[in-house]
C-alpha cells in the first residue's frame, strides 16, 4: 500500500506540473473561435442553411487537426 501511494503521488505531481507548463486556453487567433463566430452569425440571421455549412466545416477541420496531431504523436 506504501508503494501504490507514493507512486499516486508522484503520477499526481507529474500530471499537475504539465498542466502547470501547457497553456490551458488557445490563442485568441485559434482556428476554431473564427468557425464558432461564423456559425453563431448565421444563426443570428436565421440563415440555417448557412449554420449547417459553417458547422460541418468545423466538425471537419476539428476531425482533421485531432487525426493530423493523433498522427504526429504515434
Amino acid at each position: 500500500m506504501s508503494i501504490f501511494d507514493t507512486l499516486n503521488t508522484v503520477r499526481r505531481a507529474v500530471a499537475w506540473g504539465r498542466l502547470r507548463v501547457y497553456r490551458l486556453t488557445p490563442d485568441l487567433s485559434h482556428h476554431s473561435f473564427g468557425e464558432h463566430d461564423a456559425v453563431f452569425e448565421a444563426i443570428a440571421h436565421r440563415d440555417m442553411d448557412l449554420a449547417e455549412k459553417g458547422m460541418r466545416h468545423h466538425l471537419e477541420s476539428v476531425r482533421r487537426k485531432l487525426l493530423s496531431s493523433s498522427a504526429e504523436s504515434a
